[in-house]
């Protein structure tokens, strides 16, 4: 069973389904599984985490590593003042029951989304928006699913603009924590969000900051005592081996296996092996996570992820997963050191949003002709005037404006997709990404964009934490004639050896039997060589076709209008023959979304907008 989230609940109201979890009048908490009862600084406190990362030196993955932290940290216990050391996809929640006061606590970047439901009666907290649910069911009370939500996750591959699955459910913004005194609770910004946004440092110093947080994250991870198994992620790319970077730099290499994916003689496997084998570093064949049971059909396969992150990402885990106390690092946070979303638009498209969509994400927010788009008009527009209001945010934080792209990026796009995806692993033992540093990413907002396309700060900071790794060969050239220009030529050299490194950890894994792949005809396997396409999707794309059509059909003509362009819509649902693996897999996309809307579907309404 994966770690409960926990739940803050104000209400005025006497809820009799809430008394037992009444922590003080007008505050109800529902602990976790994991909740400690502790004392610091004589004081009783009800203590409780979600997620999993670094507070200063401290590792956390559960209530009781804050415990350790809180103590040795030695200050008077304030969200404002945990809240700018907290790094990872983290929570925590604090409740000083002595003094009647409570606190959520999320990281700076709010990778650990704080969800929350608000009326006159009652107000819920949590990082799990099941849990929101099931207090809210409790009372009488139903929500309803939004489709803009999920028609964000069509468009874009991911929500953070819509802020929830549900239509009454919004989340904290980053740099934004709970507290609450007696009966009353405020949402309050940190009171040092703004030095992020500015600074009186010069790059190397910021840098040399950047530095030391990283550091700081892995030795957290190398002194933690209560992990059956570190493993940090290895792959042929940059990201991964900056955190290898960090690793090396700190002598903590035989603390850690290292995991790649794949079969030995792919790009990013040889080179993993390559590095493991170049530093006598051990690999292994195991993630770090066993699922106790398959999907055992196409449904399941795209159904489970969807229900055990509430509707906010396909690529989720899914509940049936075994528990454990292994930290796997991964490096997500390494895009947000150089350009994604900047390095593909002029800027001048920050002022024309209407090109700035297609843009980013495609034709399926087409400017050129809007008959040919996927998402309604309608759905556009509100889209749009939610990138308009992120802009203006920008512009009110100082933020310079080449950088407003790169910091979208930051927090919806790798908020919404790695911050979920460590947060939700971290269900059953703890996923970390070291690379999450603000002073790296503010270094990397406050250069050039012309910086940040060649990857400059993420090239120093791997120079400053063991410059060896910049000089043997990645999977891809990462060296371009821009980083050439600012920072000189890079001589490369080549592996000392072929060989292959040692294994280790083979007895952890615990294989399961998933779905059968479908029978393939000759047709098909044709046609998927054909469009570089997944061969499954290919076999698959008719029966899933007929079963979008299915949940449509349910649908009133102007619940459909008011999301999709109807004539785009059914042209990619009628037509056998799609000509492209792009089409082919917006199918699956409208499946993935349309199988999770109405899963339940006799207690969850659409709540149209119009």
């Amino acid at each position: 069973m994966p770690k409960t989230a926990p739940v803050l609940i104000f209400s005025n109201n006497d809820y009799p389904e809430l008394m037992k979890f009444k922590l003080y009048e007008g505050c109800y908490f529902m602990p976790s599984n994991v909740a400690v009862h502790t004392q610091v600084k004589n004081a009783d406190y009800l203590i409780d985490s979600s997620g999993s990362g670094v507070y200063r030196s401290q590792f956390i993955m559960n209530p009781s590593d804050w415990v350790t932290a809180l103590v040795e940290a030695g200050h008077h216990i304030s969200g404002d003042f945990i809240g700018r050391d907290m790094r990872g996809s983290l929570c925590g929640f604090i409740n000083n029951k002595s003094a009647q006061e409570s606190m959520i606590i999320p990281d700076p970047f709010g990778s650990a989304i704080v969800f929350y439901y608000r009326s006159r009666s009652i107000t819920v907290f949590s990082t799990d928006i099941d849990s929101i649910i099931d207090v809210l069911s409790s009372v009488g009370i139903s929500l309803h699913k939004s489709m803009n939500y999920l028609n964000e996750v069509i468009g874009t591959g991911n929500g953070g603009f819509f802020e929830s699955s549900y239509e009454e459910i919004q989340a904290l913004k980053p740099f934004e924590y709970v507290t609450s005194t007696n009966n009353s609770f405020s949402i309050n910004e940190y009171s040092w969000k703004q030095d992020f946004f500015s600074s009186d440092k010069s790059y190397e110093e910021q840098l040399a900051l950047a530095v030391e947080e990283i550091k700081n994250n892995i030795k957290a991870v190398s002194n933690y005592k209560h992990a059956a198994h570190k493993i940090s992620h290895l792959t042929g790319g940059f990201d991964s081996r900056l955190v290898l970077a960090a690793i090396l730099g700190t002598d903590s290499g035989q603390s850690y296996r290292f995991f790649c994916s794949g079969r030995p003689n792919m790009p990013d496997r040889y080179t993993a092996e390559r590095l493991c084998s170049e530093f006598g570093l051990t690999m292994t064949e195991y993630n770090g996570f066993n699922a106790l049971k398959a999907p055992q059909t196409l449904e399941e396969r795209f159904l489970w992820p969807l229900e055990f992150s509430s509707g906010i990402l396909a690529a989720s885990p899914h509940r049936f997963y075994e528990m454990n106390s292994n930290i796997v690092l991964s490096g997500g946070y390494g895009e947000c050191f150089r350009s994604f979303f900047g390095s593909r638009a002029e800027l001048e498209q920050i002022n024309d949003i209407d090109s700035l969509m297609p843009t980013l994400w495609g034709k399926i927010f087409s400017d050129k002709d809007t008959d040919n788009a996927l998402l309604s008009e309608k759905f556009k527009k509100r889209f749009s005037q939610k990138i308009k209001q992120f802009f203006n945010d920008c512009r009110e934080n100082g933020l310079r404006e080449d950088a407003y792209l790169d910091y979208m990026y930051l927090v919806i796009r790798n908020r919404y997709y790695v911050g979920v995806t460590s947060h939700r692993w971290s269900s059953f033992g703890a996923r970390f990404d070291p690379l999450y540093t603000l002073n790296g990413i503010k270094c990397a907002l406050s250069v050039s964009q012309e910086m940040r396309s060649a990857n400059v700060v993420g090239i120093d900071l791997m120079n400053r934490l063991f410059s060896e790794l910049s000089t043997l060969p990645f999977d891809r050239e990462i060296y371009t004639e821009t980083y050439s220009k600012l920072r000189g030529n890079v001589t490369m050299r080549e592996f000392k050896s072929e060989r292959r490194p040692k294994f280790a950890l083979s007895e952890m894994i615990k294989p399961v039997e998933g779905m059968k792949s479908p029978k393939a005809l000759p047709e098909h396997i044709e046609r998927a060589k054909k469009l570089r396409a997944p061969l499954w999707q290919v076999v698959e794309l008719g029966s899933v076709q007929e079963k979008c059509l299915e949940y449509l059909s349910t649908m009133e003509t102007r619940e459909i209008d008011t999301m999709f362009n109807r004539k785009i819509l059914f042209r990619l649902l009628r037509s056998p023959n799609l000509s492209s693996r792009v089409h082919i897999r917006k199918v699956f996309s409208v499946y993935s979304i349309l199988l999770w809307y109405f899963a339940e579907k006799e207690t969850m309404q659409m709540q149209i907008q119009s």
